[in-house]
């Protein structure tokens, strides 16, 4: 698959990732409502390898993956894909917010290289948010840093810029107000 194709946009479920243009609409409206409607934190995918998510074809193991290996270029804007950190009623457990590769996390991205259950972001108590690996076949990582297993370490906080690793997927993590900056540059 290269970045010209829309089959990703076929793969993907509506409510798995989203273009930044599905966000245009919203680019006007004050931070409070903006993040009431979308979530106060985002996954950007802005680089990606010839295939931006290699999606598996039907229900399997996690695919090991050294991600090392893996040539990264800088999508354009109108490629970006976005995830955003929100609960969700499909996800059974309140206190977090699940990210895996199946439907039943609250972020889904669907990559051979990501676990059913990959990891977990927290509230932090201060409106941030802090991330833990849920035991996953390739490791979570924060700015190329491993982030400990459930029950073996602390959680990492992540902030704005922070590159997040779920397996061989590389995403930017960004709050509310840097992603609705993004959306009023790039969208006009």
């Amino acid at each position: 698959m290269s970045f010209d194709d829309d089959e990703l946009d076929h793969v993907m479920q509506p409510d798995e990732a989203y273009r930044l243009e599905a966000f245009k609409g919203e680019r006007a409206l004050d931070l409070a409502a903006f993040s009431k409607l979308h979530g106060r934190a985002f996954l950007l995918m802005q680089r990606a390898g010839k295939e931006r998510l290699h999606a598996p074809s039907r229900p399997g193991r996690t695919l090991l993956t050294d991600p090392e290996e893996k040539e990264r270029t800088e999508l354009p804007p109108s490629k970006y894909l976005v995830f955003p950190v929100r609960k969700t009623e499909r996800s059974l457990i309140q206190r977090f917010y699940s990210v895996g590769q199946t439907r039943n996390n609250d972020i889904v991205i669907r990559d051979v290289s990501v676990s059913k259950s990959h990891a977990f972001f927290e509230d932090d108590g201060s409106g941030g948010f802090t991330l833990t690996d849920a035991r996953s076949t390739n490791g979570t990582f924060v700015n190329d840093v491993r982030v400990p297993r459930s029950g073996t370490g602390l959680p990492v906080a992540v902030r704005t810029g922070d590159l997040v690793r779920f397996g061989a997927v590389e995403l930017s993590f960004i709050d509310a107000k840097a992603f609705r900056d993004l959306i009023r540059a790039t969208l006009k």
